[in-house]
């Protein structure tokens, strides 16, 4: 079962770091991290994400099928 953990920070800048000491935590084996995603809102609204690890993206939808019998 995954968790979804949300913490916020003052800054880019610490929550940067807090991600580096869980990236280190990982590499340790003392915890499990699947992602770690900075979420930054920009001075028009818009959210800026920073993946680690991006998904692969979505697969294309099936071709249509034509041509007359």
């Amino acid at each position: 079962m995954s968790d979804l953990v949300v913490i916020a920070f003052p800054s880019e800048t610490k929550a940067g770091e807090v991600r580096q000491k869980l990236l280190d935590m990982r590499k340790d084996y003392l915890i499990e991290l699947d992602d770690a995603v900075i979420a930054v809102k920009q001075p028009d609204g818009r959210v800026k994400l920073n993946q680690l690890f991006h998904p692969p993206p979505a697969p294309a939808p099936p071709a249509a099928v034509s041509g007359a019998c």
